[in-house]
């Protein structure tokens, strides 16, 4: 059972073959979060053309900058939630976009209380977390028991299954709204 091939359908693939351009991909470039008074690196030297090459870079950002270098720097100097779209372009007029975002906040500060300053081994602790960030809120709080093990809340409680070397430092993170640890 042969099939039958047409001049169109030979044609057809011909141009295919001749005008297929697999669009860049665009890697390496994601959401951002630092605080303010802090340079952010823009990097677009991870994306490529799986058929050609790149011929270029252009970054726009929400507040009507834009750059079109494949690498450079922004500083910024004040709390934001600012939308970046990035286009790359291929050598073909092949178009890939992406976007993301950056979040300039302040990082919260963190206070931890404990009912006890000291326990023995499989003595529960009760701990009490308090965060304030300048520019919003505190959304989580995240406990390292330097043990190997974590937990999260503001409120936690925890015992230590052996002495270990006699001390165990306990650490509590907290992020804010725009992701940013403290």
């Amino acid at each position: 059972d042969a099939k039958t091939f047409h001049n169109t359908d030979l044609a057809l693939a011909l141009f295919w073959w001749l005008h297929h351009n697999e669009m860049p991909v665009i890697a390496g470039v994601e959401d951002v979060a630092v605080e303010p008074k802090t340079s952010v690196e823009f990097n677009g030297s991870g994306c490529y053309d799986p058929d050609g090459e790149i011929a270029s870079y252009l970054w726009e950002f929400d507040d009507g900058e834009v750059y079109t270098d494949e690498l450079f720097t922004r500083r910024y100097s004040s709390s934001a939630n600012q939308i970046v779209t990035l286009t790359v372009t291929d050598t073909e007029s092949g178009i890939s976009k992406l976007v993301f975002h950056v979040n300039v906040s302040f990082a919260p500060e963190v206070w931890i209380e404990a009912d006890k300053d000291s326990v023995r081994t499989l003595e529960q602790i009760r701990f009490t977390g308090t965060g304030e960030d300048p520019d919003g809120e505190v959304e989580t709080y995240l406990w390292d028991w330097g043990d190997g093990t974590t937990g999260d809340g503001d409120k936690a409680a925890h015992s230590w299954s052996s002495a270990g070397n006699g001390t165990y430092t306990v650490t509590l993170t907290a992020i804010d709204d725009m992701g940013v640890p403290g």
